[in-house]
């Protein structure tokens, strides 16, 4: 099974997976073939530390065929990801292949977002956000997906307990 958070940039896909990451259990990290967080039930793609950007923003544009590839290689596990790299229509159509998805979009108010942006101080222009805006538009046309508000902890909270309830799901 493969769970993906997805949502405009701010909306609080990272920080979402950061707290379910915790949950999680102890984690190890791995770089090769790229970023990836594991123990003996899940995987987490991507880096999580202590900069701006983190999860799957921090691999390379080109990750996403070695992302299917490793996916592939690991039908035991769950795997989790959250954000833009491997968060499209592509990676989504190649991996439904061969696993269940669960697209979670994750969704804060205008309002909220500015807010987020201003606080982590990143430079992102208006005509970024609207590509965003636009490829995440695209995905919920094309895709079963969970649409999820996350403006507030409760929010947030509720989609994290969503989450796990679909994890233990498959693991009873």
């Amino acid at each position: 099974m493969i769970i993906c958070l997805i949502g405009e940039p701010a909306s609080g896909k990272t920080t979402l997976m950061k707290s379910i990451m915790l949950e999680l259990g102890d984690m190890a990290f791995e770089s090769k073939p790229f970023s990836y967080h594991y123990n003996d039930k899940f995987i987490v793609l991507g880096k999580y530390d202590t900069g701006v950007f983190q999860g799957t923003d921090k691999l390379s544009m080109a990750v996403q065929p070695k992302a299917i590839e490793f996916v592939k290689l690991h039908k035991d596990k769950i795997i989790l990801l959250e954000g833009d790299r491997l968060g499209n229509l592509s990676f989504f159509v190649e991996i439904k292949k061969t696993h269940e998805l669960h697209i979670f979009c994750i969704v804060a108010d205008e309002k909220i977002k500015e807010s987020r942006h201003i606080a982590r101080g990143d430079k992102q222009s208006p005509k970024f956000k609207k590509s965003k805006r636009t490829k995440i538009a695209n995905i919920l046309k094309a895709e079963n997906c969970l649409a999820l508000e996350n403006n507030d902890t409760e929010q947030a909270a509720f989609i994290q307990q969503t989450i796990f309830n679909k994890i233990n799901g498959v693991l009873t």
